[in-house]
């Protein structure tokens, strides 16, 4: 497992919910992304942050401990410098989405000394991670550092900041939102995965889309997302497969209130990947989808895995399509029906086209047996040779199915012979005139 040092701004969120709810969390981008990372299966986790040692340090201090990040694993400041520990005011609207008002930032005055520290603390070959959000020339500095010691140099370019153009040679994958990529228009690095909201990611303009969750507060959604990502390519995933892993982190931190706080257990996020991208389920959009026990939401299976019927192909069907029997029709009676005996013969052919279609329900045989025996049937109040429509009704279905049939596809189809006027054989005898009765064969001979 590599290990994952993160550089940037910690604070503590005072959130106002539309509903009159005012909560106290922890928060900054570096913290949550730390938290983050601890929560979906890093063992190896870095912080390098700064904080004061007034209430609000401590309460972020004793946060981490309690997520097991160890106090050996945070540079911090702890003398005040005349700057406090950064407290960020965020109002949600109704649909969850946060806006900020940040207040001084202690991490944005970092001394030469702090900076010398972070980068001997840097690790080869890891996971490195910063943002925007604290001093953006440290950003840069341990970012070039992290680089040359070989490590995959994640940058979270939030809030959007105009930086050198050589910066971005350094980085290796960017996590820019929606408006960060409008601000940014086109990052000239190997990977950008443009964070879309409910509407999923896109990685390269390759769009992952969003899994269907109640949104209740989207803040700390990016900083999951980033945080699992960066656990998951420290576990060596592949990277497509973190990126799915994150997507479903990020989507169940939005379900509860806060940031870090309402990061999902790794359980349920390890549930709600393995349904959707091993089982391939579909997560119902329901609050029951996404409850804090692992083992608790609700699925709907998809269709062809429910057993409903999959759409009909055209052309022969496959050797494991249903068994059906073929019987030889029996040999037919010669002779003219009367006319009246039509009409039973359309219905006739009609039956034995819906008895087939019901005998070999989802193959092709059905339909064409269907088609042709109508098609047939309907054509004989054109025909005027009566005795020929006979011929015509009763030959279709059979013709037609054994047309279709082969024996190594499939067995024979049952079709019963439809029942019909008697015949006699033969052309009946037209009745003589009387003048013709009375003439006799042959010529008549001359009166003498």
């Amino acid at each position: 497992m590599k290990p994952i040092f993160i550089y940037g701004s910690s604070a503590v969120d005072v959130t106002a919910y539309s509903d009159g709810d005012v909560q106290l969390s922890p928060g900054g981008k570096a913290s949550n992304q730390a938290i983050a990372a601890l929560t979906y299966g890093a063992e190896d986790v870095r912080l390098a942050t700064l904080i004061t040692s007034d209430p609000m340090g401590h309460y972020l201090v004793n946060f981490w401990r309690e997520k097991g990040l160890p106090d050996k694993n945070v540079q911090r400041l702890h003398a005040s410098n005349g700057h406090p520990t950064s407290i960020t005011s965020i109002t949600l609207t109704d649909d969850g989405t946060p806006k900020f008002v940040r207040g001084d930032n202690v991490g944005k005055y970092p001394d030469e000394v702090h900076k010398e520290r972070w980068l001997k603390a840097i690790p080869e070959n890891g996971i490195f991670i910063t943002q925007f959000s604290a001093d953006i020339q440290t950003s840069l500095k341990l970012a070039i550092k992290a680089k040359e010691l070989g490590n995959t140099v994640i940058v979270d370019p939030a809030p959007a900041a105009d930086v050198p153009e050589e910066f971005w040679s350094n980085v290796d994958i960017a996590t820019p939102n929606s408006d960060e990529a409008r601000y940014y228009h086109k990052l000239p690095v190997p990977l950008t995965i443009e964070t879309l909201g409910k509407h999923g990611v896109a990685v390269n303009k390759t769009h992952v889309p969003g899994i269907p969750v109640d949104t209740v507060d989207t803040t700390g959604a990016g900083d999951a997302f980033v945080g699992a990502l960066a656990a998951k390519l420290a576990a060596s995933w592949k990277f497509e497969e973190a990126v799915k892993y994150a997507n479903c982190a990020g989507a169940l931190s939005t379900t509860r209130k806060g940031a870090a706080v309402s990061f999902a257990s790794k359980a349920e996020v390890d549930e709600l990947y393995d349904n959707i991208y091993i089982k391939g389920l579909v997560p119902e959009k329901t609050k029951s989808a996404v409850k804090a026990e692992a083992g608790k939401g609700a699925w709907i299976i998809k269709s062809d895995d429910a057993g409903a019927s999959e759409p009909k192909r055209r052309g022969r069907p496959k050797k494991n399509a249903p068994k059906i029997e073929v019987v030889p029709a029996e040999p037919k009676k010669r002779g003219r029906p009367k006319k009246t005996a039509v009409a039973p013969l359309i219905e006739e052919a009609e039956e034995i086209a819906e008895v087939a279609e019901s005998t070999i329900a989802e193959t092709e045989i059905a339909e064409t047996l269907t088609d042709v025996a109508i098609e047939e049937a309907n054509e004989i109040a054109a025909i005027d040779d009566v005795a020929e429509v006979n011929e015509t009704v009763e030959a279709a279905p059979v013709d037609v199915a054994e047309e279709i049939a082969e024996p190594e596809e499939i067995s024979e189809i049952a079709i019963e012979e439809p029942s019909e006027v008697p015949k006699k054989r033969g052309r009946p005898k037209k009745a003589k005139s009387a003048e013709k009765e009375k003439r006799g064969r042959g010529r008549p001979k001359k009166s003498v």
